[in-house]
């Protein structure tokens, strides 16, 4: 024989009930229970002037829409005189990291007078332009490159491996190795 179609328990003589001990466990506990009356909560207004003041630092630039100087009155085609300007919305925008490749060249240049004969000097003399030495000898690395690295190891805790790929997303080629040295 199958089980019954219908969730409904018949009571059978001498069987125990585990259901209706639950029962009054849970009425017991739920009269020894304390109530409680938590206070409302009302949210408090903004401050004025707080994103006037967060956004102080920022460079500003203003975008302007401005009607053609040809255009009429849409209702009775008469000449439009602008009355003012209204500020719609402020927005700020993020402009992500880019890199560029910075070449540094030197001027050589030759005295003319020297190897010649019309001085004192036989042999050519060339002088080349001073430039700044590099932060790391044979490296592409700049400061601002450097800087960002060690940013982003020691200030945000990103390892190298990560790096490189963020790098990488950014189209340099640098390898986790390189950065470590």
């Amino acid at each position: 024989m199958f089980g019954a179609s219908t969730e409904v328990t018949r009571s059978v003589d001498g069987q125990l009930s585990l259901f209706d001990t639950v029962q009054e466990l849970a009425n017991e506990l739920f009269q020894g229970q304390k109530k409680i009356t938590v206070p409302s909560y009302k949210r408090t207004a903004r401050q004025p002037g707080v994103k006037e003041e967060m956004l102080s630092g920022l460079a500003k630039e203003i975008e302007e829409y401005v009607i053609p100087p040809k255009e009429v009155c849409s209702m009775c085609g008469a000449e439009l005189k602008v009355v003012g300007k209204k500020l719609i919305r402020t927005e700020v925008e993020f402009i992500p990291a880019k890199l560029k490749v910075k070449q540094i060249v030197q001027q050589v240049a030759k005295y003319t007078k020297c190897g010649t004969g019309e001085n004192e000097n036989p042999s050519s003399h060339f002088q080349k332009a001073a430039v700044s030495a590099p932060v790391l000898a044979h490296s592409i690395s700049t400061p601002s490159l450097l800087a960002q690295a060690m940013y982003q190891n020691l200030g945000l805790g990103l390892p190298f491996a990560r790096q490189e790929k963020d790098w990488y997303r950014l189209g340099l080629v640098l390898s986790r190795g390189n950065m470590a040295n």
